[in-house]
């Protein structure tokens, strides 16, 4: 993360915030190279249909804890890698879905709904 432009300005509660949740429910997977370093990290959750709906028509909406496993949406809360590494990241992660088989969704950076299958 201190590689990352949009993550290494964040106060590290923020980032606590983003990856506690993910953490406590194995919902959290961590790539490294061939000497152990962090590359990058991707969290995810499985929604119900209420709670996919306030998450895309509400930007401050966190999930609670009760909500990260309630529902069979996969959704993408959080992805971080190390500058460079992007690509190599997301083709590992398709390959090898952490969360099992179905679609998966995430909010772009413009909020548009992404999806892959």
């Amino acid at each position: 993360m201190l590689y990352n432009r949009n993550y290494s300005l964040y106060p590290v509660l923020t980032i606590q915030i983003w990856t506690e949740f993910a953490i406590n429910h194995d919902q959290i997977k961590f790539l490294f190279d061939g000497k152990g370093m962090p590359l990058a990290y991707i969290t995810w959750a499985y929604i119900a249909p209420d709670t996919e709906e306030r998450l895309i028509s509400d930007p401050e909406f966190r999930l609670h804890p009760s909500e990260w496993n309630e529902g069979g949406r996969i959704w993408v809360l959080d992805f971080c890698c190390k500058p460079g590494f992007g690509a190599k990241a997301i083709e590992h992660f398709s390959k090898f879905p952490p969360w099992g088989e179905g679609e998966v969704r995430w909010l772009s950076r413009k909020k548009k709904i992404m999806k892959l299958r």
